[in-house]
């Protein structure tokens, strides 16, 4: 009998778990939207490469439904900036 009760325990404790990340995830979501504009510029004026790749990564990672990548890449005139980064030698 303990045993079936320790593994409704560890069944609970799993969707607790669970539970916590997607509500965590939803906040997430909510919280970085707001904060998409300011990724964008720093991508734009910073000058340290590494904090530019994580930027990117941070905005390319992104799987908000509402997110539009074309307006977003037009908003901030992205294309010459990413033509401009793939050029050989820079």
């Amino acid at each position: 009998m303990q045993d079936s009760c320790s593994s409704c325990n560890n069944w609970l404790s799993l969707l607790l778990i669970i539970l916590f990340i997607l509500l965590y995830y939803k906040y997430y979501i909510i919280v970085i939207k707001d904060y998409i504009s300011d990724l964008t510029m720093a991508i734009l004026k910073n000058n340290e490469e590494d904090f530019i790749l994580e930027c990117v990564g941070i905005l390319a990672n992104l799987t908000i439904s509402d997110l539009d990548y074309e307006l977003l890449l037009k908003e901030y005139d992205l294309i010459p900036w990413i033509h401009n980064k793939l050029k050989p030698g820079k």
